[in-house]
Formats: structure tokens, C-alpha cells, sequence
């Protein structure tokens, strides 16, 4: 009797393995496959001046493409330089802010990238200084987000998405994650929601990501998670830090020394005051 409970019970081991096989071999390349995507976003980057009415600010938006690859393990999140410049004065007087905004050929044709290892949290990062012409490979940590999902909802494009908040690298962020895509990234460097990010904006206005086009699953993810260009040796986040510091000191001086220069040696102090342009994150 014990001997053919033993035998019963080896057979429905066997049997519920063979089950559980079976199933997992349909389930887990649909799996695979819908973990694998393309992104393609406008990236808004916004360059009004100090007291510019927020009602306003969407006049001095300057676009980039950008696209986001990942497979489910590894993202990577490409940004262009904007083809477009602005130039913007004061009127003066009841004129307020003069806009001119042209095209302009860019030198640099591979932009911002970053890539995100989820499962070693790193980032290996081409990073613009703020001047966005030159750029530099960065090794950093992936950092937590502490995401505030709300109760508001919307739809962008067919996908029902919900609003959630973040204060993360000096900036606070608003995100819409469309939960119906359960995919735990998004563009740039924001990520750890339960739903793929659609669209972003930090509230002072001055960076948005708005998605244009998804391509779910996306069968040449994994061949261009890779960027030769991260292939070098990266300095290390504190490093680029103090390196963006030095170079605006170093144009401070040039500045200055130049202004000085033409005001002759009696022209006394001169005071320079430079608006440098603000980089995505804020660094302390």
C-alpha cells in the first residue's frame, strides 16, 4: 500500500513538472518578448528667462528627439541636441520678451545616452555639461525615486495613464505611467514605477518628455542596448560634478577678464553676472 502511494505520489510530481513546463514554455516567450521596446519621445527643453509668465514659457520650448530601447533588464535612453536655437531679450515697457528662434547645424550627432543596469544598479552615462558642448562618460549608482502615485488620471494616445510625484535630483517630477504596460522605466534617468512612463515634467517647466510613438515588444532592443561610446573608461559622478564647476569658473574669469580688458584700467571693478543654463540635474 505504501509503496503505491509512493509510486502515485512520484507520478504526480512528475506529472505537475511536465505541467508546469509546458505552460511556462507558452508563457515565457510571450513574456520575454513583451518586455522588449522603443520609446520614441520629444524631448522639451525650455529656455525662458527668469519672470517669464509660466503662461508664456511654452514659447521659448526647444525640441529634441529621443528614444528609450530596453529588454526588461537593461534600458537605454538616447537624447539629441535641440536643432534649433532661441534668442530672447526684453522689450522693455508694455513690449515684454523678443523671440527669435532659427535652426542651427549640430556639430555633435550622438547626444545624451544613458544606460541603466537594473540588475547590477548602474548607470554608464554620456553626460553634457551645461553649455551642451561637450560631453563626458560617467559611472554612477541607480538612486531609489520615491514615487507619490495620486488618484488623477488621463489618457495619452489609447492608454489610460496615472499621475505620480517624485522629488529626484534636485528637481520635483510629475510622471504619467500607464499602468497597462508593465514596464518599471521611462525616459532619461526616471524609472520604479508600475507601468511605463509616458510623459514627464519637472514643475518649474523647464524639462518635459512627451511620447510620440511605442513600439512593443521591439525586436532590435537588445542590439542597440550597446553604445560604443560607453565602451571607454568613466570618471565617476563627484568627478564630472567638480569638472562642470571648474568650466564655468574658468568661462567666469574669461568673461570678466575680457570685460575688463575693454573698460581700460580706469574703468575700475567690473561685475559680471553670467545666467548659465540650467542642466536637468540640480547638483549640491
Amino acid at each position: 500500500m505504501m509503496t503505491r502511494f509512493k509510486c502515485l505520489q512520484t507520478t504526480l510530481i512528475i506529472m505537475r513538472t511536465l505541467f508546469c513546463a509546458t505552460v511556462l514554455s507558452l508563457i515565457l516567450p510571450i513574456t520575454v518578448k513583451c518586455q522588449t521596446g522603443r520609446v520614441v519621445y520629444d524631448a522639451i527643453i525650455n529656455h525662458s528667462q527668469k519672470g517669464t509668465p509660466k503662461d508664456e514659457m511654452f514659447k521659448d520650448d526647444l525640441y529634441a528627439k529621443a528614444w528609450l530601447y530596453f529588454d526588461g533588464r537593461v534600458s537605454l535612453y538616447r537624447q539629441l541636441l535641440p536643432d534649433s536655437t532661441i534668442n530672447i531679450r526684453s522689450g522693455g515697457g508694455d513690449v515684454g520678451y523678443m523671440r527669435t528662434k532659427y535652426p542651427v547645424n549640430v556639430n555633435d550627432t550622438t547626444g545624451s545616452i544613458y544606460r541603466m543596469d537594473y540588475v547590477n544598479k548602474s548607470i554608464k552615462s554620456r553626460m553634457p555639461i551645461y553649455n551642451m558642448k561637450s560631453f563626458y562618460v560617467v559611472d554612477d549608482k541607480i538612486e531609489t525615486i520615491q514615487w507619490s502615485i495620486k488618484s488623477e488620471k488621463k489618457n495619452i494616445g489609447k492608454f489610460k495613464v496615472i499621475r505620480a510625484e517624485a522629488d529626484y535630483l534636485g528637481r520635483k517630477w510629475i510622471a504619467w505611467f500607464a499602468p497597462d504596460i508593465p514596464v518599471s522605466m521611462g525616459p532619461w534617468k526616471l524609472y520604479g514605477l508600475p507601468g511605463l512612463i509616458l510623459a514627464a515634467e519637472d514643475t518649474s517647466r523647464k524639462f518635459k518628455f512627451s511620447l510620440r510613438d511605442l513600439n512593443i515588444p521591439f525586436l532590435n532592443a537588445s542590439k542597440l542596448l550597446n553604445a560604443k561610446v560607453l565602451d571607454q573608461k568613466g570618471m565617476r559622478k563627484s568627478e564630472f560634478i567638480l569638472l562642470e564647476k571648474k568650466k564655468k569658473d574658468d568661462q567666469y574669469r574669461f568673461t570678466k577678464a575680457n570685460m575688463e580688458a575693454a573698460a581700460g584700467t580706469d574703468g575700475g571693478p567690473v561685475t559680471v553676472k553670467i545666467n548659465f543654463a540650467e542642466t536637468i540635474e540640480i547638483y549640491k
